[in-house]
């Protein structure tokens, strides 16, 4: 698990630290957001969005990749409740 947290926090962090570098250009004031490259962020995120979508789609369309997935799903599942029942006591 802290395996996926490191590789989800790396894959995350280069786009949350554009984030203010791209909101603190103000372009044209009527545009939403302020600046003209907040688009150029959205555009981004539109294109990470896209390739997990690929992603996603190789990996369910392979039989061996959706059953190790399911299997991974369930195993967090498990550890989700375990963590969820040892804090409720």
């Amino acid at each position: 698990m802290k395996k996926f947290m490191l590789a989800l926090t790396a894959l995350l962090t280069p786009a949350l630290l554009a984030a203010p570098a791209f909101a603190s250009d103000f372009g044209n004031p009527d545009e939403v957001g302020g600046g003209g490259r907040y688009s150029k962020l959205v555009d981004a995120v539109g294109d990470l969005v896209d390739v997990m979508e690929q992603v996603f789609a190789i990996m369910t369309s392979n039989p061996m990749l959706l059953v190790w997935l399911a299997g991974s799903l369930l195993s967090f599942g498990v550890w989700i409740f375990r963590k969820v029942k040892g804090a409720a006591k």
